[in-house]
């Protein structure tokens, strides 16, 4: 018989073509190939609401009632109410919260009722949580009672035992990449295909535009670099509620004209950015483990990124990139005017980052499933 998994999330695409938490998408993708999963997204009140989906990975919406900004540590216990039809018409052997909160609180909640394993995945965002009163203490609680904890880095496994989570019951499972798109390839070719100049030091950064992703140190820390290498570009591929007050900084800086935001693109145009590039930038100040750098370093593209989560695990200084510290222009600045001029190994870099595929990843979930589904008949069987 196989597994019944399912996946629940707070953060997924409502539509075709919605750019959001590519990382989960690919995740129960690739977990899909192995088992039976179904997503279950639970979408705030104030959206409308999409039709379930079949395919590949069916997914069931469910109506999340919360009052934003509002009394945030009841979220947890609102997206267990609000998601418990859909999960419970999964049949699901497994419940895989996509993140620690609200969504680990509400998985664990409904598993007890359903008598099946709960497992609760930590991306980076738990490492703010923690730090809260209310909302930290229910993460805690969520990952004391759960029958899996899974951080994608070593540091996210250090935090979940520092919050009371069972050491037998934490395992890192690392996300990987999709190796068919992110792969090394011809530098001149790639600039061809996006239409880059083919001179001058190209610099790409990736991600959402919002605070936490350092995108205005980043700005500032090009600037310096734009007097050393007054050839150089940035391209900064995303969207988000920063994007106006970026834009505005370059402006203030002088950088505007040197500075491209091309908007949101598919994965495979971002492929072709990462082998046009010269650097990936990453000035995030906080961080799980960025699979962006991954597939940058797949591409065979080094990094400059700070030294924030579990970065250091997947940035070797100086042999795949350099490490900065987070909120240091000047800092940043220095490390790619050196790194722009290191003679990185493109081969090598690939073949770092193209290591782990997203099969790897579901494979290794398969295997935690499995040792927790045994685990607790054992303890059942003890009673």
């Amino acid at each position: 018989m196989t597994l019944r998994v399912t996946a629940l999330s707070h953060h997924y695409p409502l539509r075709e073509g919605d750019w959001k938490a590519p990382f989960v998408v690919a995740r129960v993708a690739a977990l899909a190939r192995r088992l039976d999963v179904t997503v279950v997204h639970a979408v705030p009140w104030f959206r409308g609401l999409p039709a379930d989906t079949g395919g590949a990975v069916p997914v069931r919406r469910a109506r999340y009632v919360y009052v934003p900004g509002v009394g945030k540590s009841f979220d947890g216990r609102l997206l267990a109410r609000s998601a418990s039809a859909a999960v419970r018409a999964s049949r699901p052997d497994v419940i895989e919260a996509q993140f620690g909160y609200p969504d680990g609180e509400a998985a664990v909640s409904l598993a007890r009722e359903l008598g099946c394993v709960s497992a609760v995945v930590l991306r980076g965002t738990e490492q703010i949580l923690a730090r809260e009163r209310r909302r930290g203490a229910r993460l805690a609680a969520a990952l004391r009672e759960a029958d899996l904890v899974l951080p994608v880095s070593r540091t996210l496994a250090a935090l979940a035992r520092e919050l009371g989570a069972h050491e037998d019951r934490v395992r890192v499972v690392e996300n990987g990449i999709d190796a068919a798109v992110f792969r090394a390839g011809d530098r001149a070719a790639a600039r061809a295909a996006v239409g880059a100049p083919s001179d001058g030091e190209l610099l790409l950064g990736i991600g959402h535009f919002v605070a936490a992703k350092g995108y205005d140190v980043l700005l500032r820390a090009f600037a310096t670099v734009r007097r050393a290498r007054p050839s150089a570009r940035l391209v900064l591929i995303g969207a988000g509620s920063e994007e106006r007050p970026l834009r505005d900084l370059a402006e203030s800086l002088g950088v505007a004209a040197h500075v491209t935001f091309p908007g949101v693109q598919p994965h495979e145009r971002v492929a072709d950015w990462m082998r046009a590039a010269d650097l990936f930038v990453h000035a995030s100040r906080s961080e799980g483990r960025p699979n962006v750098v991954l597939e940058a370093q797949a591409c065979g593209l080094a990094a400059v990124a700070t030294d924030v989560g579990g970065t250091s695990e997947i940035v070797a200084d100086g042999a795949t990139g350099r490490l900065v510290p987070p909120d240091d222009p000047g800092a940043m600045a220095s490390a790619i005017t050196d790194a722009l001029a290191m003679p990185f190994d493109r081969a090598a870099v690939a073949a770092h980052g193209g290591r782990r595929t997203w099969d790897d990843t579901a494979a290794a979930l398969e295997a935690a499933y499995a040792d927790a589904i045994r685990r607790r008949a054992v303890a059942a069987g003890g009673r």
